[in-house]
């Protein structure tokens, strides 16, 4: 069963810098919506409309404590048709609705699926190095961010996943790894 816990969110008025971002009441200067969506409103959509997925990647990596950036979203999707169904049908309401542009069929052929449409989403259908989606979703992490419960990968699957080669995914490996030998904070 996974454990949540929560994220700090840091608000504009934490920080003389961050008042151009937003008011002093801490609320954004430039709210996201399903046209503008950022990645907890972008969750939160996935939520509302019932599509399993776990979250892998750069913020998978942030919710295990790692401290970087990241300009997508990568999702590891159930690759059930009725669940590619349902992430096509969630895809079509963001941004400009150019998810109404996708054949669920032709993005399960896939085993890696990209799609930006005012967000960047990489769908991973079969990632490298993960066994099957239900295996992984019984081992995820789950964070509240901005109100949003999200499901992220566990943290040996997120090691597993980011075994590729890359620099990036070497370094979120190494700083995973020393992060656990501090222990929890």
């Amino acid at each position: 069963m996974p454990y949540i816990i929560l994220l700090p969110v840091r608000s504009a008025a934490a920080s003389t810098r961050s008042k151009s971002c937003g008011s002093l009441r801490g609320e954004k200067a430039f709210p996201a919506d399903l046209q503008h969506p950022d990645f907890p409103t972008l969750c939160a959509h996935l939520n509302r409309t019932g599509v399993r997925y776990l979250v892998m990647g750069g913020w998978a990596a942030i919710a295990h404590g790692v401290p970087r950036s990241t300009l997508d979203v990568d999702l590891y999707v159930e690759s059930s048709l009725p669940n590619i169904k349902s992430l096509v049908a969630s895809l079509s309401e963001i941004g400009f609705g150019i998810g109404k542009e996708l054949d669920p069929e032709e993005i399960l052929k896939r085993r890696i699926f990209l799609f930006s449409d005012q967000i960047r989403v990489d769908i991973f259908i079969r990632p490298v190095g993960l066994d099957s989606f239900d295996d992984c979703w019984n081992r995820r992490l789950e964070k509240t961010f901005e109100s949003v419960a999200i499901p992220f990968l566990g943290a040996d699957d997120l090691v597993r996943s980011k075994e590729t080669g890359r620099e990036q995914d070497k370094a979120d490996i190494e700083a995973l790894q020393e992060l656990w030998k501090k222990g929890p904070s």
